[in-house]
């Protein structure tokens, strides 16, 4: 398994734009919504999958991460959502998907899911 986390959420965390937006380092592992500080972005790797194996090791895998941009009710998810598009696209990561979610109203929600291709090496293609 190979383990991209402290590269993609580090971008995430020590980017100047998003921070000036969130008010705070506030990209946080998706535990509990109810009990977050809005805005903020919660995130999960919900894939991990290897693609090809050399030698009996995994060499390549596919990973994705889900993003939810959480704001309060009426606020707009579509800056946060440009500055991590940006920032995702900047590590090598493919955008998947990203719907709103009106499924924890009364908070506004997007999600975004991206995958990324990377080797045992931690090379993005």
């Amino acid at each position: 398994m190979i383990n991209i986390k402290p590269i993609v959420i580090g971008a995430m965390d020590n980017d100047a734009a998003l921070i000036a937006i969130l008010g705070a380092e506030k990209v946080l592992h998706c535990n509990s919504i109810e009990e977050m500080d809005l805005p903020c972005i919660a995130y999960s790797e919900i894939g991990n999958d290897p693609l090809d194996f050399g030698d009996e090791q995994e060499v390549t895998s596919k990973i994705t991460y889900q993003f939810d941009i959480l704001t309060k009710p009426g606020g707009d998810t579509s800056q946060i959502a440009l500055i991590v598009e940006q920032i995702m696209i900047g590590l090598g990561g493919t955008r998947e998907s990203a719907p709103d979610d009106d499924s924890i109203a009364p908070k506004e929600c997007r999600v975004m899911v991206y995958s990324f291709i990377v080797d045992n090496e931690l090379n993005f293609y």
